[in-house]
């Protein structure tokens, strides 16, 4: 999973977005490459990868927490609610 890692890094937005979109897909074992997601200048990418985090269970919640400190209200929203849901 290094490509996919590094392709979080590139210059193109849409690379990154669609990389996002990608390591969803394969579930639990990309959880702590979104780390790097959900630091993105992007609030788009940010907040789809607190969404799919959302979906990937407790192993999730480390670094869905991470997005608690996320300068954009909504973002911070948005965890808030995934991990009320996750809770429940």
């Amino acid at each position: 999973m290094p490509v996919l890692s590094q392709a979080l890094t590139d210059d193109d937005r849409d690379i990154r977005f669609d990389t996002v979109i990608a390591l969803s897909r394969l579930g639990q074992k990309t959880v702590p490459i979104f780390n790097q997601a959900l630091i993105d200048d992007d609030r788009d990418i940010r907040l789809h990868a607190v969404n799919s985090l959302s979906q990937m269970g407790n192993q999730a919640l480390p670094v869905l927490t991470n997005a608690l400190s996320d300068n954009d209200r909504d973002i911070r929203q948005q965890t808030v609610s995934a991990l009320t849901q996750m809770g429940s």
